[in-house]
C-alpha cells in the first residue's frame, strides 16, 4: 500500500451520453462504478478521495467512506479537479495524486501495479497508461507529482485544458496498457457491452 501518492476517482462531468450518474451504475462485480473503482483504487493508495464536479459538496461518500473533493469550478475538464486534488496531495505532504475516471470497468488495480511501479522509478515525472500502440495517451489513468502544482492551476484557469495536449509538453514516462482497459462507458450501448453474454 503506498501512502506517497493521494488516490483519486474522477467522477465529473455531466454523463449526458448516458442520461445518467455513470457512478451510480452497476458494475459486472455486483457493486456501483464507483464501489468498483474506488475498491481498485484502494488496492495501490493508502488514501483514495472521490473528486469531480458529481460530487456535489464536501463530506464523505456513503457507500465508499471516501472524502469528497468537489471541483472548485463545476464542469471546466478534468485538470480543474486534478489540479484540486493536487493540493490536497501537497498539503499533505504527498509526493503526487494517482487518478483514475469512475467509467473504465475493465481497468484493474494490476494495471494500476503496472503504473506505481514506473512512477517507483521516475517519482520526478507523469506516469501515465497508454493505448494503442504507445500513441494514445491516457491524461485520467496517470500519476501527477505535486511538484506540477503551479503548472496544474495554469492549465485550469487557461482557455486550453487539454491534458491530453498539455503532457506531451512535459516530461513522462508512459506505460502501455490494453485498450480494453481503457475502454470508457458513455452510453447505454456501452454500458451493455460491459455486462456478461448470455
Amino acid at each position: 500500500m503506498n501512502s506517497r501518492l493521494l488516490g483519486i476517482v474522477l467522477v465529473g462531468g455531466r454523463s449526458s451520453r448516458m442520461g445518467t450518474d455513470k457512478a451510480k451504475l452497476l458494475h459486472p462485480s455486483g457493486m456501483t462504478f464507483l464501489q468498483h473503482a474506488v475498491g481498485r483504487m484502494r488496492e495501490v493508495c493508502g488514501q483514495v478521495c472521490i473528486s469531480g464536479s458529481a460530487a456535489e459538496s464536501e463530506g464523505t461518500d456513503a457507500s465508499t467512506g471516501c472524502s469528497i473533493l468537489p471541483d472548485p469550478v463545476a464542469y471546466r475538464g478534468p485538470v480543474t479537479g486534478i489540479a484540486a486534488a493536487v493540493d490536497l496531495a501537497a498539503q499533505q505532504q504527498q509526493e503526487g495524486c494517482f487518478v483514475t475516471p469512475v467509467d473504465m470497468p475493465d481497468l484493474t488495480a494490476e494495471h494500476l501495479r503496472g503504473l506505481l511501479h514506473r512512477w517507483d522509478q521516475f517519482p520526478e515525472m507523469i506516469v501515465c497508461a497508454t493505448t494503442e500502440n504507445h500513441n494514445s495517451i491516457q491524461p485520467l489513468v496517470a500519476i501527477y507529482p505535486t511538484r506540477l502544482q503551479n503548472e496544474l492551476h495554469q492549465l485550469a484557469h487557461s482557455d486550453q485544458r487539454s491534458l491530453f495536449r498539455w503532457i506531451r509538453t512535459q516530461p513522462y514516462q508512459a506505460v502501455p496498457l490494453q485498450q480494453t482497459a481503457c475502454k470508457n462507458v458513455n452510453t447505454p450501448t456501452d454500458l451493455e457491452d460491459t455486462l456478461p453474454k448470455r
